[in-house]
């Protein structure tokens, strides 16, 4: 592919895509699913087995281009390219028994001869919208999803990583079955055209805002949607800490993708008989890693990532300047370490910045940071701490963070706070189990997906009844004088609905015999 250097990441002008041609890939994609060849579990594993080989092959394009788009380093782009291998691998193997039908109790009323199951079925064609921060691990995972389960989609990259985005282009069209899978390039009004066609599913990964217009032009269709956003992810630090492990984690957390991750730590709320030693063990942390001046030139070739653009590195400098530059000084927080003073726009560089304190009112307590600037937030307790999460202006983050010691402590800072995910003593990482369901709740998300999670998000579970043509000791002849005769009707209704007796535990031997009728059925 071609592969594009500008520092703004725009597409250039002949990288778009026309209604007429988004018309005509629905229509194909329709027709596809339509003649029923998605369904074989063998044209699954063949996708699977070449989408494996498209990651294998094409490695060293696809390092090359998220270095150009975001400046990652070799081991960032080969945990992204690998991740993917690895959970299709495990799709492969684990396929057979996710499109087996899941078998489900029968109330003893249907019996003989009743039985029920949950069948799997592919959704049918579906649109997956991506962004650009893991530009090709968040287009690859849900995309693996939807062909595990058998639906046909349309792959719609970020605009803000081009050279990413022309590789999964490659990928795509040279390994996967076009008839089932087209990729459109464009920006935001390409977007905005995919949402005036009605699809039998809508994946999102990107912003709120954006998200909400997603999530209105699905309800047009009452389409399925599935929404993977972001908001202020806290963390919450007990004075019951073991400080180096911690220190470390949070500084990880920061630096990996320049903070550019909807998993990363926003905010953190320090016990206050900690905060000192905290902020002292970060600062040495960091200079440790990077020295003084963290902005040079060769510092800032090792990086782990830098910003995006220049819009987005002009957000995040407005940020920090609103802070050195509140009057009275200290109204919006005190800068602890970093600031504006080493940013350097030309090089798309901000430094690891910590505000200490920072109100509600000010923009890194009241936006999505995105990126390498943490508040620190000092409490007198647990219950403090969990209280100023819980009435945070952005309500539900994506994750919660929980440090201590103490697993009661930690236990209950996950119990007592809403997010779609959460993690014990460290940060992200639970993002890398495909065992677990990744996805949010209120305005960080819905739905989720990840490994066997992301069949499920493109997959209809229908559930299925079946009756024998037999016997029928309970309903009998349902004839219409059955509903002429009231009281005979209402004998049956009060032997299915209103018998057992009172509520209460059942005992082992009533457990014992419950569960020999149901497999005896």
């Amino acid at each position: 592919p071609t592969i594009l250097h500008t520092r703004n990441h725009f597409f250039a002008s002949t990288m778009t895509t026309s209604m007429a041609e988004l018309r005509k890939h629905h229509a194909d994609l329709n027709a596809t699913f339509n003649s029923g060849k998605t369904k074989s579990i063998t044209w699954r594993k063949q996708q699977i087995k070449a989408l494996i080989l498209g990651c294998t092959e094409q490695q060293e394009e696809i390092y090359k281009a998220l270095s150009l788009d975001l400046g990652k380093p070799r081991p960032s782009c080969m945990s992204e390219v690998g991740g993917i291998i690895k959970e299709a691998k495990d799709a492969y193997y684990d396929l057979p028994k996710w499109m087996d039908i899941t078998k489900v109790k029968t109330p003893l009323m249907f019996q003989p001869g009743a039985s029920s199951w949950l069948q799997p079925q592919p959704l049918g064609v579906g649109v997956i919208i991506g962004p650009w921060n893991f530009p090709f691990t968040l287009m690859m995972q849900p995309l693996l999803g939807a062909i595990a389960a058998g639906c046909c989609i349309v792959l719609k990259p970020s605009e803000f990583s081009p050279n990413t985005s022309n590789v999964l282009k490659k990928v795509v069209e040279e390994y996967l079955d076009n008839e089932a899978f087209r990729v459109v390039l464009g920006d935001a009004s390409v977007s905005e055209l995919l949402m005036e066609l009605k699809w039998d599913k809508i994946f999102f990964t990107g912003g709120t805002e954006v998200g909400r217009k997603v999530a209105v032009a699905a309800a047009k269709n009452l389409t399925d949607v599935t929404l993977e956003l972001g908001g202020k992810n806290p963390v919450v630090v007990d004075k019951d800490i073991g400080m180096k492990t911690c220190v470390k984690r949070v500084l990880w957390a920061k630096m990996e993708n320049a903070g550019q991750f909807c998993l990363g730590a926003d905010y953190m709320v320090l016990h206050q008989d900690i905060a000192d030693e905290f902020l002292a063990e970060f600062t040495k942390l960091h200079q440790e890693f990077w020295g003084d001046n963290p902005g040079k030139p060769e510092t800032i070739d090792k990086m782990p990532c830098r910003i995006v653009n220049e819009r987005h590195w002009q957000r995040l400098y407005d940020m920090i300047v609103e802070i050195e530059e509140a009057e009275p000084a200290g109204s919006k927080g005190e800068i602890i370490y970093g600031g504006s003073a080493t940013a350097n726009k030309a090089t798309l560089f901000i430094p690891v910045t910590l505000i200490r304190d920072p109100p509600l009112n000010s923009r890194v307590m009241g936006e999505e940071i995105f990126g390498p600037l943490l508040a620190i937030i000092t409490v007198p307790s647990i219950d403090a701490a969990i209280s100023f999460v819980n009435n945070m202006p952005l309500k539900h983050p994506l994750a919660v963070y929980s440090f201590s010691n103490n697993t009661k402590v930690a236990r209950r800072v996950i119990e007592d706070t809403m997010s779609g995910t959460a993690a014990i003593n460290d940060v992200i990482l639970q993002v890398a189990n495909n065992f677990l369901p990744f996805g949010g709740v209120g305005a960080s998300g819905m739905g989720f997906y990840h490994g066997k999670y992301s069949f499920d998000t493109f997959t209809h579970h229908k559930a299925v009844m079946k009756r024998s043509l037999g016997w029928d000791p309970v309903f009998g002849d349902r004839n219409y004088s059955l509903h002429l005769d009231t009281q005979a009707l209402e004998k049956l209704v009060r032997m299915i609905f209103f018998s057992g007796g009172e509520v209460r535990d059942p005992s082992l031997f009533e457990v014992a015999m419950k569960r020999t009728i149901f497999v005896a059925c």
